[in-house]
């Protein structure tokens, strides 16, 4: 397979192994790379050539065919292992996943800078309503409350999320990266977005508040950017669109009561079994119950 096309945030990428197979596999880690690629972003991978093509991804066999630049600094000297020609990216198969990843990431950025999206420092999960995403700072949590909510929704992210705007509405989708958690699949596909919860841990009792004014929200979220510099102000400008349009913002203090969360969830989406989710996978699935948004039970 010396192309493969990838689905992620929407967006259609396509990489391109520039060789034929060499005879001494051993010689070349391109193979290496390839199976890498196979394995982490298998359920954003496309069977086939997809329409619209939005960036192109070549890696060559030897390095001595890509121009190499240094960059350097005042206390550093960089090498850039790749060259950048509008939306193609050219760099070569001896790259690590990490190496690889970064590139991807680059690219990303790229693109959702250019259609109103982001990506956040944060965690997720998908709830019949919609898709719940928690930020917080290091230590807040956000693994933790995926680890709860493991059993009664779909676990989207514990780490990284990608957020677009398509027409009115805005949408979650997961990302390739690896991440703390990894017994969740990731695969393409958008997720509307129903809340988006500010957490903290609190070793009382767990509380869930709508937050009424915006001040705070920006500079509370906008710390959880993952962008690099050359991105930054568009990924800002993006978040601040989403907070400008989006409403359903909320501070959530939780303990590891998972029966205390629940209750505290259900107020702004419907809490249904792990049944529910072994269902719509087409397998057999006994009574679910699911919550309103006062908490009564409904059948």
């Amino acid at each position: 397979m010396n192309i493969i096309y990838l689905n992620i945030a929407g967006f259609n990428l396509k990489i391109c192994f520039k060789n034929k197979k060499p005879r001494n596999l051993r010689y070349y880690s391109s193979y290496s790379l390839r199976t890498e690629i196979l394995k982490y972003y298998k359920g954003f991978i496309l069977k086939g050539k997809p329409k619209v093509i939005h960036f192109t991804i070549e890696l060559y066999k030897s390095p001595f065919q890509i121009i190499f630049k240094s960059v350097q600094d005042k206390n550093n000297k960089y090498l850039l292992y790749y060259q950048e020609r509008g939306n193609l990216i050219q760099t070569f198969q001896h790259l690590s996943i990490i190496e690889f990843n970064l590139i991807s990431k680059y690219v990303l950025q790229k693109l959702l800078s250019l259609h109103k999206g982001l990506i956040l420092h944060a965690s997720a999960a998908y709830f019949p309503r919609g898709s719940v995403i928690f930020i917080g700072r290091p230590n807040a949590g956000k693994s933790t409350i995926i680890t709860l909510l493991k059993n009664v929704s779909l676990p989207l992210a514990d780490d990284s999320v990608f957020i677009r705007q398509i027409g009115r509405d805005f949408y979650c989708y997961q990302t390739p990266f690896v991440e703390k958690i990894n017994w969740f699949q990731k695969k393409k596909g958008r997720y509307k977005i129903r809340a988006i919860c500010l957490i903290k841990k609190s070793y009382s009792s767990t509380k869930l508040e709508k937050i009424t004014s915006k001040t705070n929200i920006l500079v509370k979220i906008s710390n959880e950017l993952w962008s690099d510099v050359k991105h930054s102000s568009s990924q800002l400008l993006s978040l601040t669109r989403f907070i400008n349009s989006f409403d359903e913002f909320y501070l959530l203090r939780f303990t590891k009561n998972g029966r205390e969360l629940l209750e505290q969830l259900s107020r702004i989406t419907f809490i249904i079994t792990a049944d529910f989710f072994a269902k719509t996978r087409g397998t057999t699935a006994s009574a679910t119950i699911i919550r309103n948004t006062t908490g009564t039970a409904l059948t």
